[in-house]
């Protein structure tokens, strides 16, 4: 499933949050965060993030996805017609 270039809401593991506490991410249990994906590869996601000097991106591997939910948009109808 292609994330890249969607805001996506991440369910992170404890330790995630951890992480982006320290790196000045405002993250608050339990860990459920709105992301803008700017990429993605085999290694994690690389989010972008609005600081006061400007955007950012932070890389988050995937160990530390719990889950993840992004809207589906409109749904096609495949197959049969009736």
């Amino acid at each position: 499933m292609q994330v890249s270039q969607r805001t996506v809401t991440i369910l992170l593991s404890p330790e995630a949050g951890e992480v982006l506490d320290f790196a000045g991410l405002d993250v608050n249990g339990p860990y459920m965060q709105m992301f803008y994906v700017q990429d993605t590869d085999e290694m994690g996601l690389w989010v972008r993030v609005d600081r006061t000097d400007g955007g950012h991106l932070v890389f988050i591997r995937w160990e530390y996805v719990i889950s993840m939910d992004l809207a589906a948009g409109p749904l096609k109808a495949a197959g049969f017609e009736v």
